[in-house]
């Protein structure tokens, strides 16, 4: 299967930045010259000033594909049929792994930042340190020889929905106004209740 054989990966949607700029450096040079059976097809997802640079700095390596924009159809697309998802940026929230991790795909991420946070190493997908090309190549050969499970992978991204996050902060905001009524000496009424 020809899934099984690539790893597909995507990037953030709206603008191509110097993590993309990150990410092909580090895939071209050690991955193909230290791992050369890897059957890796590299996808990137998004548009912006860096484009042609990026392309340029790709060369005509026809492992790397440049989609542009991509709708959110398109994009979940690209995440049902990826076999993992390369996230080599560091950022404070990492939303854009938990969307793959919702697709039940494992996750190569940079160990820093948001992603060390939302990517458990070896069972949501796999760490990688320091920022280099060469750590990142290691990650990927490991990645090749290991088993993931797409249903605990999908399971772990929901402690990080909509749902979730509502729940909880409704939760908080009830137990404050509750304590703070309590410390004022007054009696909670819930909202939408009357008092008798």
């Amino acid at each position: 299967d020809l899934a099984q054989e690539q790893a597909s990966i995507a990037h953030s949607q709206p603008r191509i930045n110097n993590p993309t700029d990150r990410a092909i450096m580090l895939y071209r040079t050690p991955l193909r010259t230290q791992y050369p059976k890897a059957d890796i097809h590299l996808k990137i997802v998004g548009d912006g000033p860096l484009l042609a640079s990026l392309k340029k700095l790709a060369g005509n390596d026809s492992n790397i594909e440049f989609l542009g924009f991509v709708s959110d159809k398109q994009r979940n697309k690209l995440y049902a049929e990826s076999r993992a998802f390369i996230f080599a940026a560091e950022e404070d929230s990492g939303i854009v792994p938990i969307e793959a991790m919702a697709y039940g795909k494992p996750v190569i991420a940079y160990g820093r930042g948001g992603a060390s946070e939302t990517v458990i190493d070896r069972k949501t997908g796999l760490l990688f340190q320091p920022q280099t090309a060469d750590s990142l190549a290691l990650a990927i050969h490991e990645f090749n020889d290991m088993a993931f499970d797409s249903k605990a992978i999908a399971d772990h991204a929901k402690h990080f929905s909509v749902e979730r996050f509502r729940e909880e902060m409704l939760e908080f905001i009830t137990k404050t106004i509750v304590d703070w009524q309590k410390e004022k000496g007054l009696e909670w009424v819930r909202p939408g209740t009357a008092k008798k």
